[in-house]
This record gives structure tokens, C-alpha cells and sequence, in this order.
């Protein structure tokens, strides 16, 4: 039996993270399949983040500081209605994983 080549192990996990996460910041965009992760969050179902609702999700995601502003409730809440709609929230998201990538 031949053994791994650790060079190419590695490659393989690191194309595997990157697949996995340029098809995250994807669907983040676009809202598929979140739908059921913002509901999670979205107490009292009336189809919008409040700021508390917004706080819990944050408490639980324990973001490295330098992604926490991209996740400030008027930043996130870009019509200011006082809520976060789900497009809202892909849109932080998408933005949270394009800094991921940029390193940033």
C-alpha cells in the first residue's frame, strides 16, 4: 500500500475549504438555503431580525472583532426600518465571508 503524499493531502483540504466556502458566500448572496437558519433566530416569527433577535445570533457566532462591525444592527438594518429582513442578512453574511477571504 502506497502512503498519502502529505503535499497533496494538504492541497486536497485546502480546495475542499475553499469549495466549501465559495459556495457559502454563494448561497449567502443569494439567500438559499438561510431561510431556515435566519428563521432559527427570528423569535417571534414575524419575518424580521430584531435588535435583540440580532444580538442572540451574534452571542452565539462568537465573531473574531474584526468582523463584528460588519455585523452592527444599523449597518445590517440598511432601510432603517428597525428590522433585519432576511435579504439583509445575506447581505452581511455575503459581506462577512468576502472579508473571511480577503483575510481581513
Amino acid at each position: 500500500m502506497q502512503k498519502p503524499n502529505l503535499r497533496e493531502v494538504a492541497l486536497g483540504a485546502v480546495c475542499g475549504v475553499l469549495v466549501l466556502t465559495a459556495a457559502t458566500a454563494t448561497a449567502a448572496q443569494k439567500g438559499h438555503g438561510m431561510e431556515p437558519v435566519f428563521n432559527r433566530h427570528d423569535a417571534n416569527g414575524d419575518g424580521v431580525l430584531s435588535r435583540a433577535e440580532l444580538d442572540d445570533y451574534l452571542s452565539r457566532r462568537r465573531l473574531p472583532e474584526r468582523l463584528q462591525d460588519v455585523w452592527a444592527f444599523d449597518q445590517v438594518d440598511a432601510d432603517g426600518d428597525g428590522g433585519v429582513s432576511l435579504d439583509e442578512w445575506t447581505g452581511a453574511l455575503g459581506e462577512e465571508m468576502s472579508r473571511r477571504k480577503r483575510g481581513r
